[in-house]
């Protein structure tokens, strides 16, 4: 069987080969978003696998059905992207994920000296456990020279960027020495506007030693 999964990233390959090595599923992943204008991409594959930032609107599952798919497979519990009347109209299966494990997506990830994280103005998509090691925030100027102006530790976040539109990274992110990082299945619950102020300052609040305190048990 040919599945054809949608907005897929380096980090997440490995999780799906390893889950379809008992299967043996003809597995394509794709890293653009699913719109009516990528659907062409699945042509040929019976499933189709999509996540949240995906838009599965009339059109886009109408040139999926042509493609020849049979089932849309969600990787989210939403289903709010999804326009599921045109799904039924067109006989596809819909299916998602009934709930999230508290685990889920949380997975340790190794950035070296020099490495950087994120980049300024590309999509945010992750949000970072830092567990050890420490992350430079800056920017990079003329002559792609990285100016630091802050760094962040054990025990501190980075990735507020994800959580509010535009979803963009708002500073570059290097690190600085060995780090392991994590990207935690569930946000903070924060409240919008302070939630916008940390998207928008490098290290947010501090403590008397000038050191970021962010912890995700933070009501």
């Amino acid at each position: 069987m040919k599945i054809a999964i949608f907005d897929t990233h380096h980090f997440e390959r490995e999780t799906f080969d390893a889950a379809n090595a008992c299967h043996a599923y003809e597995l394509t992943f794709v890293e653009s978003r699913l719109t009516r204008h990528t659907a062409p991409l699945a042509m040929g594959f019976a499933v189709v696998c999509s996540f949240v930032n995906d838009r599965l609107d009339a059109e886009s599952l109408t040139v999926l059905r042509a493609g020849g798919a049979r089932l849309i497979a969600l990787r989210s519990a939403g289903y709010n992207h999804v326009d599921l009347e045109a799904a039924d109209r067109l006989e596809l299966v819909v299916v998602r994920v009934p709930e999230y494990s508290p685990y889920a997506g949380v997975r340790p990830f190794a950035a070296s000296p020099g490495e950087f994280v994120a980049r300024e103005g590309e999509r945010a998509r992750a949000f970072y456990l830092i567990q050890s090691g420490r992350v430079e925030i800056g920017h990079t100027a003329a002559g792609d020279v990285f100016v630091p102006i802050a760094d962040v530790g054990p025990g501190e976040v980075i990735g507020w960027s994800w959580v509010l539109p535009p979803h963009q990274w708002q500073f570059d992110y290097r690190a600085a020495e060995a780090v392991l990082r994590a990207l935690p299945a569930r946000l903070p619950r924060l409240p919008a506007e302070d939630a916008r102020t940390r998207a928008r300052t490098p290290v947010g609040r501090r403590d008397r030693r000038g050191r970021a305190r962010w912890p995700l048990n933070r009501p």
